[in-house]
């Protein structure tokens, strides 16, 4: 087992980690952005649907992207767009800003999503047995982890428009630090780069 491929497997469980605990953040504070926005259940859901298509749309062109840009620059795309949706919807002050800011967190996520199984599928490939159970572990890991933190916010008085910004910032530094450093370089083995799309193409069908 090479220490490049011991350094990728733990870049892919960090932005895990990272994707599950950024949907975390927002998912457990929805009461909070709710409140703040002052929006019925009719608006919030009209915000719900932004991010039901902005997940779908990303599915639907992440593939292309992969294939063009790679899963290591396309995890660091989404990882950006995520992080940055958080503040969005933070500092959203309507029903169409906060949708808008609801379809950037979604292609985010999805984009995100596909990008890091499409790299977990190649570090599996190099180590020669199933490893993708940890990678699972780790978004599950990160999504506690932003559910605590959570907690702690709401507990303490803190509103989204500061608990929103510290937490994409912290995040994304994180999924910076692990793709850029971490992450295997260069092009995909053929056989390795079959098993990335398939993997995403399933995972298309989960998020």
């Amino acid at each position: 087992m090479t220490g490049e491929l011991k350094r990728a497997r733990l870049g892919v469980s960090v932005v895990f980690a990272v994707c599950g605990a950024a949907f975390a953040t927002w998912l457990a504070r929805v009461p909070a952005v709710q409140d703040r926005l002052g929006l019925s259940t009719g608006q919030l859901a009209t915000g719900l649907f932004g991010l039901a298509a902005g997940s779908v749309l990303a599915l639907l062109g992440a593939g292309a992207l992969l294939t063009r840009i790679g899963s290591r620059a396309a995890v660091v795309l989404g990882a950006v767009v995520l992080c940055v949706g958080l503040p969005l919807v933070a500092f959203a002050w309507s029903v169409p800003v906060f949708s808008a800011a609801l379809v950037v967190l979604g292609v985010g996520n999805s984009l995100l999503d596909v990008a890091m199984n499409a790299h977990a599928a190649r570090v599996e490939e190099g180590y020669g047995r199933l490893i993708f159970a940890g990678f699972h572990a780790f978004w599950n890991i990160g999504g506690l982890a932003g559910s605590g933190v959570d907690a702690l916010m709401e507990a303490l008085h803190v509103s989204v428009s500061v608990h929103f910004p510290a937490a994409g910032a912290v995040l994304l530094a994180l999924a910076l630090w692990a793709a850029r450093t971490r992450f295997l370089t260069g092009a995909a083995p053929a056989r390795a780069a079959r098993r990335s799309r398939g993997r995403a193409g399933r995972w298309c069908c989960w998020a």
